[in-house]
């Protein structure tokens, strides 16, 4: 787009100054996104066995030296070539009362996502493991973000 704006562009010195400041974007920004995509997935930081033991809640501590902070919730299964992994969803640390505290199984079906003073998030997980949510709405929606 800078490029198009760069050719488009009959002034000598816009065509200048766009092109020193994509220039000066890229040189601090490539270093950054070379090393999110190394080191993007974040440590597991909470690892919750199913009651009947078929699934495992992992939280993994993603961007943990950035800004705000973020959770990601995943289900897993079995190990290898016959792992499985279900996407939850992610808890923010923007708002810091609404940052992950901790996640409790209920049932054999069901887990509970806590926050700092926001109120809880019930999930209930399917026979083949797919999460969906069950209470969460509200002001509790930006808690839980799914794609």
């Amino acid at each position: 787009m800078a490029g198009v704006a760069i050719v488009y562009t009959r002034e000598v010195w816009l065509r200048l100054l766009i092109g020193v400041g994509l220039a000066v974007f890229l040189y601090y920004a490539t270093p950054f996104l070379l090393v999110m995509m190394l080191f993007g997935e974040g440590p597991v930081t909470a690892r919750m066995p199913s009651p009947s033991g078929s699934w495992t809640l992992e939280v993994r501590d993603d961007y943990g030296g950035l800004i705000d902070p973020q959770w990601t919730l995943y289900l897993t299964s079995g190990s290898g070539l016959l792992a499985r992994e279900r996407f939850v969803g992610c808890v923010s640390g923007d708002d810091p009362a609404r940052s992950y505290r901790e996640a409790e199984w209920t049932s054999a079906t069901t887990f509970e996502v806590h926050s700092v003073h926001a109120p809880k998030i019930v999930v209930r997980v399917d026979e083949d493991g797919h999460p969906h949510l069950m209470r969460g709405t509200g002001p509790v929606e930006a808690s839980l973000i799914r794609p």
